[in-house]
């Protein structure tokens, strides 16, 4: 799971944070759309038990915000230990009622961002398929076409670079690097990767297992 680190507001400008995070209890959960309900509801999951599944857990949070403010609108991968696999779920506030809308995430490219539900990457992808491809394989061309896309939208100030968070999540360790900036690719009329270059990631064991 890989997230750029813009958050922009209508106005155009914002701030760089984090949009996704890891969690000890054995869940991954990125989101998009608006910032302070995501920022609380990273508050609330590093806080709160999640026995009874991030995916409940995500839900409740949205729907105490949106019950403050129906405008908020918010999409949130969210991946979780599920019978020694992971399950990734979409989860998200919807435009047309009130119910949070849970959809199964099955290809390994969905991309969720700025004026949801758009794909903002989506075309940058040039038609790729990542469903026969190893995470290690797709991280170098993933992170390309995210930079790329991070540079043709607004900027705070004359920042430019923002770099990339990225997850690699499984059943019971996990890998979290914030800030990346390192390129492993180039992306023109199509994705080349820079010869001799190869990401490395170490991966740490969730705390007491993942529950």
């Amino acid at each position: 799971m890989a997230s750029d680190r813009k958050a922009t507001e209508d106005s155009g400008f914002g701030d760089e944070e984090a949009k996704s995070r890891v969690f000890i209890s054995g869940c991954a959960v990125a989101g998009a759309g608006n910032a302070d309900p995501i920022l609380a509801l990273f508050n609330e999951l590093e806080e709160g038990e999640l026995r009874a599944g991030a995916t409940a857990a995500v839900t409740r949070i949205l729907e105490k915000y949106r019950i403050i403010d129906k405008r908020i609108y918010v999409e949130c991968i969210v991946l979780a230990r599920q019978n020694d696999t992971v399950e990734a779920t979409l989860v998200r506030t919807s435009k047309e009622s009130d119910r949070i809308i849970h959809s199964p995430i099955n290809s390994p490219s969905k991309c969720v961002g700025a004026d949801a539900p758009r794909a903002v990457a989506a075309h940058y992808l040039m038609g790729r398929d990542y469903s026969n491809k190893q995470c290690i394989e797709a991280v170098p061309e993933v992170l390309a076409v995210l930079k790329q896309a991070c540079k043709k939208m607004e900027f705070v100030g004359e920042q430019e670079d923002y770099g990339f968070d990225i997850v690699l999540f499984r059943p019971a360790d996990y890998v979290y690097k914030t800030r990346i900036t390192t390129e492993w690719a180039v992306l023109t009329s199509e994705i080349r990767r820079i010869e001799g270059t190869l990401p490395q990631f170490t991966f740490t064991p969730f705390d007491g297992g993942a529950s």
